[in-house]
């Protein structure tokens, strides 16, 4: 069995950008896009992809870029999210402080994600450069 490096915030952002339908063709290969991306020993993984779903490596190409413009999206989201809660937290206020927390709650309901998921994500931010 191998281990899964695939960081668990990267792989929680597809597979609910994929909820809709997930069983579908585009959505398997998503998925198995976002484990052969953060694999680079797995060279075969789009020749794999490719038997399982159809897709050619130029479609591939394709869905692993729309892979990567949703994960930016979401961590932009919460970038803003977070700079504009700190705002908020340094004019100090007991009020303030408690529309950060409720803003950063709307966030994680528009997202689809659990405050553990979201706190995740905000803390691959340090990691990034979004």
């Amino acid at each position: 069995m191998f281990q899964n490096r695939v960081p668990d915030r990267i792989k929680q952002i597809i597979w609910n950008d994929t909820a809709n339908d997930p069983y579908s063709k585009e959505s398997v290969a998503r998925r198995l896009l976002v484990y052969f991306d953060y694999m680079p020993f797995m060279s075969n993984g789009r020749e794999i992809v490719e038997k399982i779903t159809g897709y050619t490596l130029k479609q591939q190409v394709k869905l692993s870029e729309k892979n990567e413009k949703t994960i930016n999206n979401v961590m932009r989201y919460i970038s803003k999210t977070d700079g504009s809660s700190k705002l908020l937290y340094e004019r100090g206020s007991v009020e303030q402080q408690e529309l950060q927390d409720t803003i950063e709650y709307i966030m994680q309901e528009i997202l689809g994600l659990t405050n553990d998921q979201y706190l995740i994500l905000k803390e691959g931010l340090k990691d990034s450069n979004i």
